[in-house]
C-alpha cells in the first residue's frame, strides 16, 4: 500500500476502483482521502470541500470551517470564485454548484493538483495517482523533453507532466469535472483594464496584509526566514507585534551566507527580534535516507538534504511563512517586447525547444488580446509559469516535513500589485515595495535593501532607461541563435 505524505490528498471516482479507499469519505461520485486538514459544508446551492491551510482578510477571525461555510453559500460559480479572492494560505476547494463540479486552487497554485484525462483521479502527487491508474509515458519529442527535465530541474512545463495522460492545474485555472478540462477564469480583460495610484494601492495592501496577519496569528509556532530583501520586510511589518521565530540558514559552502546573516541581524534589530542562525550538515543521515525511501514522491535530489537537515531537524512543528508572491509585484521578468512562444521558451530555460514553444503558444492563445497587449503580460507569465511550477514545487517538498505557505498568496494581493503602473514596480528600486514597507513600519527601511554592486548597477540602468534595451537585445540574440 502506498504511503501518503503529511500533506497529501486524493479524489478517486467510484467507478475507477473496485472498493472504497480505506479511511476515505464520500464526496458525490468520488472517494476522498486526505492527510491535510479539511472541512465539508453543504447548502441548497452548493457543496464545498475545503482542504489545507486557509485564512481570510475580510473575516480574520474565521476558521477553516467558517470560511468553508461561507463559500458553500455561493449561488453560482462566478460568486464562488470571487469569494476565494481574499483568501490566503495553501489550499484547494472542490465544489459542486449549478449541477456541475469543479476544483480550484490557491492563487499561486502552492498546493499542487494533478488530474488525469477523464478526471477520474485527482491528487496532490503523481505517485498517488499511479496507485489507482496506469500512468502512460510520453513518446517522441515530449519524452525527450521530460528526459532532459529529469536530469535538471524536474519541474513540469505548462500544464504538462512527465506522464502523457496527467495534467497539472495551473494558477488562475479550474478543473471542470463535467467537461473534463482545465479552463482559465482569471484575468479577464476587465481585471486589467484599470489602474491604481501608488498611494491608494499601498493603503489597500497594508490593510489586507495586516488583516491576514491577524487571521494567521491564531496559529502557534509561527516562523519566518529573514533576508535583506523586500519581502521579508513586508511580512515583518505586517506581523509587527506578533510572536514569530525569525531565522536564516547558514548554507554549507555558501559564499553569501555570512553576508546574508549579517544583513538579517541588522534588519531584525529594528524589530527588537533575535535571529536564529541555522547551520545544517550537507550529508543526508540514515534517518533522512529512510524517510525519503518510504514517502510516496520524494523531492528532487538537490532539495532532499536542505529540507531534511534544515526544515525537519530545526523547524518541524512550526508553521513557516514565506515571502513568495512579492516577486510578481516587482516585474521580475522586466519589460519584454514582442512577446512570442520562442522568447517564452528561452525564459523557461529551453531555448529553441519546439515542444516547449508549443506549450508556450497554447498559453498565449488562451489569453484575451487586451491582456496580450497589457504591460502586465510578463508578470502574469511569471505568476503562472514560474510560481505555479517552480515556486509551488519547493513548497510541496518542504510540506513533507512541516507546514509552509505565503501570506501574499492571495489574488486580492497580487491583483492590487499589478494594478499599479509598472514604472513603480521595477525589480530594482521598487517604489511599491518601498512605500508599502514604509507604511507598515518605517524603521525597516533604515537598513539598505539588498545592498550590492549588482543591484546598484541595475537601478542606474533602469533610471537611465537602458535596462529594457539591454534585456530585449540579449533575449532577441538568444532567440536568433536558436
Amino acid at each position: 500500500m502506498i504511503k501518503y505524505n503529511r500533506s497529501d490528498f486524493i479524489l478517486v471516482c467510484r467507478t475507477a476502483v473496485k472498493s472504497k479507499l480505506e479511511g476515505a469519505i464520500d464526496f458525490g461520485s468520488y472517494y476522498f482521502k486526505s492527510t491535510e486538514p479539511y472541512h465539508f459544508s453543504e447548502t441548497d446551492h452548493c457543496r464545498c470541500l475545503l482542504i489545507g491551510q486557509v485564512y481570510s482578510s475580510l473575516e480574520p477571525e474565521w476558521s477553516r470551517a467558517e470560511i468553508c461555510n461561507n463559500l458553500a453559500h455561493s449561488t453560482n460559480r462566478t460568486e464562488f470564485i470571487r469569494n476565494t479572492f481574499h483568501l490566503t494560505g495553501r489550499f484547494i476547494a472542490v465544489f459542486s454548484i449549478d449541477g456541475a463540479n469543479y476544483v480550484i486552487g490557491d492563487a499561486m497554485g502552492q498546493f499542487e493538483v494533478y488530474f488525469n484525462d477523464d478526471c477520474s483521479v485527482i491528487a496532490s502527487s503523481l505517485d498517488l495517482m499511479g496507485s489507482h491508474m496506469k500512468l502512460e509515458n510520453h513518446a517522441g519529442e515530449m519524452a525527450e523533453l521530460y528526459s532532459q527535465i529529469a536530469k535538471t530541474t524536474r519541474i513540469q512545463i505548462g500544464t504538462t507532466t512527465k506522464f502523457r495522460n496527467v495534467r497539472h492545474l495551473m494558477p488562475n485555472h479550474l478543473i471542470d469535472l463535467q467537461e473534463k478540462s482545465q479552463r482559465r477564469f482569471y484575468p479577464t480583460k476587465e481585471d486589467f483594464n484599470r489602474t491604481l495610484e501608488l498611494d491608494e494601492a499601498v493603503k489597500i495592501l497594508s490593510s489586507e496584509l495586516r488583516c491576514f496577519a491577524k487571521s494567521i496569528k491564531k496559529v502557534s509556532n509561527l516562523a519566518m526566514p529573514v533576508t535583506g530583501g523586500n519581502d521579508s520586510r513586508i511580512l515583518l511589518g505586517a506581523f509587527k507585534g506578533i510572536k514569530l521565530k525569525t531565522f536564516v540558514f547558514d548554507h554549507p559552502d555558501s559564499d553569501r551566507a555570512k553576508k546574508d546573516i549579517r544583513l538579517a541581524k541588522n534588519v531584525l534589530k529594528t524589530q527588537n527580534k533575535e535571529l536564529d542562525v541555522i547551520f545544517y550538515q550537507k550529508e543526508l543521515d540514515e534517518r533522512g535516507q529512510n524517510f525519503y525511501r518510504d514517502i510516496a514522491e520524494a523531492p528532487r535530489e538537490e532539495s532532499k538534504i536542505y529540507i531534511w537537515n534544515a526544515y525537519q531537524k530545526y523547524l518541524k512543528g512550526h508553521v513557516i511563512l514565506t515571502g513568495h508572491g512579492g516577486e510578481i509585484g516587482r516585474s521580475f521578468l522586466k519589460n519584454i517586447k514582442g512577446v512570442n512562444a520562442k522568447k517564452l521558451a528561452v525564459l523557461m530555460s529551453f531555448p529553441g525547444n519546439k515542444t516547449v514553444e508549443e506549450e508556450m503558444q497554447k498559453w498565449l492563445d488562451e489569453l484575451d488580446p487586451e491582456i496580450l497587449n497589457s504591460e502586465n503580460l510578463m508578470d502574469l507569465f511569471y505568476w503562472e509559469q514560474r510560481m505555479g511550477n517552480w515556486g509551488a514545487r519547493i513548497l510541496t517538498e518542504i510540506s513533507y516535513v512541516t507546514t509552509i505557505f505565503s501570506p501574499m498568496n492571495a489574488r486580492s494581493i497580487l491583483e492590487t500589485m499589478l494594478l499599479v503602473p509598472k514604472k513603480h514596480r521595477q525589480f530594482a528600486g521598487n517604489d511599491l515595495a518601498k512605500e508599502l514597507i514604509a507604511c507598515l513600519d518605517q524603521s525597516l527601511l533604515s537598513v539598505p535593501i539588498n545592498p550590492s554592486m549588482k543591484y546598484r548597477i541595475f537601478r542606474w540602468m533602469i533610471r537611465l532607461r537602458i535596462y529594457d534595451l539591454y534585456q530585449n537585445l540579449r533575449l532577441n540574440l538568444i532567440v536568433t541563435r536558436t
